[in-house]
């Protein structure tokens, strides 16, 4: 039976093929409705296994107005030094896990958690509550901005439970020979290495029977676009054959209509009398939108507020009562002015201090020096003890250098004529080329040792 319907990617024909994958982007089970979820912004949670395409998905959708939240850079967050999972973690496995600089070596944190599903309970036990508790903040922020849909990208979506969190999860699936290929090829490792990795994740038969929407990136670009924007937007293609008209529609239409009366339960807005009139329902979402927002400013000012009393309550100078403005307290301004003359001092403190230290480490390197030449003649005068007895005295070393500027002054004023300077310049080097030789000062010098020698003994 010929198939008039068919795709670019089905066949001509008819067939379960071709079926599921006209199921790709359409709404395959009903949205979650949990009064834990807030009615807007609507969430749709992303995830996929490695090779899946998942990314490429989470980046067409923030291009068609969705607001992107990136669980797993949100996860590089909380490792890093003063997040609240930051010092859990390091209690948990060792300071070893730690760099130079403070942060948590996450590869050295990964061979003491693999193949150890205990130790790596403990870790996702510590970091998968502070990774929620983010997006739950990322999500109020979106709210605040007015945003209608939100997708949180998340690998671990399922496992770590977070799809209590949203009203949808989409579950972008591949072959895992297909899988295999793209880590091989975007990650460099091995076939076997891809298939581990892949073996250690959730299935995507597991995540398809708990998604809303399936999408797959087999094929060309084209295709996968043409999925996302039927599941996102409001022009999607028509419904699949045999589908029932529940699977029909967009997020967009879903997110405007979530949280919104059904037309049989509203009130009949023809009677004037109506005392529930259509305007009522219609001021609803902006009054959560508005009461949204404020609750979303009063906490960044809260924020702020805090602060401003951490800098207040931190820095020295803004302790210190100033008669200038009296008893009054603090402005925001004098604050800020006080912590940054107050980080001014501090720089020039340690740059002092980082002086000092480089005076000190010469000092330290001296005495070392001293201290290895007075160890070198202390043993020299123990290995022999009677050297030195037959020293000479300062007058001796004199008389021999005495003896030595002699002869040299001898030939010098010999050899130099003080007719003019320049006959004088040209005198001095003649004589230093003739008389200053390595081999006349050798004898020269040796002429003098003698005679000294023979005045002593």
């Amino acid at each position: 039976m010929e198939d008039p319907q068919h795709g670019l990617n089905e066949e001509e024909k008819i067939s379960s093929s071709s079926l599921r994958q006209r199921l790709l982007g359409t709404l395959l089970q009903p949205p979650r409705d949990s009064p834990t979820l807030p009615p807007h912004p609507y969430i749709i949670g992303l995830t996929g296994g490695s090779g899946s395409g998942k990314t490429s998905i989470a980046h067409r959708l923030e291009q068609m107005g969705a607001f992107l939240i990136d669980a797993d850079a949100l996860g590089h967050a909380a490792y890093l030094p003063g997040s609240p999972a930051h010092g859990r973690v390091v209690a948990a496995f060792g300071a070893e896990i730690l760099n130079k600089d403070g942060t948590i070596n996450r590869k050295v944190l990964g061979a003491k958690v693999f193949g150890d599903q205990e130790r790596l309970k403990s870790l996702t036990d510590i970091v998968w509550p502070e990774i929620a508790r983010m997006v739950r903040e990322r999500i109020a922020e979106a709210g605040a901005e007015g945003k209608a849909v939100v997708v949180l990208d998340a690998a671990v979506l399922l496992e770590a439970g977070w799809q209590e969190m949203v009203h949808e999860v989409w579950a972008a699936i591949i072959p895992e020979e297909e899988a295999v290929k793209r880590i091989v090829r975007r990650d460099g490792l091995s076939e076997e290495a891809a298939r581990s990795r892949l073996r250690s994740q959730m299935s995507d038969s597991q995540r398809v029977r708990q998604a809303q929407v399936v999408l797959c990136t087999l094929w060309e670009p084209e295709v996968t676009r043409r999925q996302v924007d039927a599941a996102y937007g409001d022009s999607g293609p028509e419904p699949a054959l045999f589908m029932d008209g529940a699977r029909k529609g967009s997020v967009v239409s879903r997110a405007n209509s979530i949280g919104s009366t059904s037309a049989s339960s509203v009130p009949n807005t023809d009677d004037e009398d109506s005392d529930y009139p259509q305007e009522h329902y219609k001021e609803s979402y902006k009054d959560q939108r508005r009461r949204a927002h404020t609750q979303a400013e009063q906490k960044r000012r809260n924020a702020i507020k805090k602060g401003y009393d951490d800098l207040q309550a931190i820095v020295p100078t803004c302790q210190q009562q100033d008669f200038s403005i009296s008893s009054q307290k603090l402005s925001k301004a004098i604050i800020l002015q006080k912590t940054i003359d107050y980080i001014q001092f501090l720089h020039k403190e340690k740059k002092k201090q980082e002086e000092e230290v480089s005076t000190l480490r010469k000092d330290v390197m001296a005495l070392k020096i001293m201290k290895v030449n007075y160890e070198q003649i202390v043993k020299a005068h123990q290995d022999n003890p009677s050297e030195g007895k037959d020293q000479v005295s300062d007058q001796v070393k004199f008389n021999v250098f005495q003896g030595i500027m002699d002869s040299l002054f001898e030939s010098f004023n010999a050899s130099i004529s003080v007719t003019s300077f320049q006959e004088l310049s040209a005198c001095v080097f003649s004589w230093i080329e003739e008389h200053c030789k390595p081999h006349t000062l050798r004898d020269i010098v040796m002429g003098v040792l003698h005679q000294v020698k023979s005045q002593l003994y």
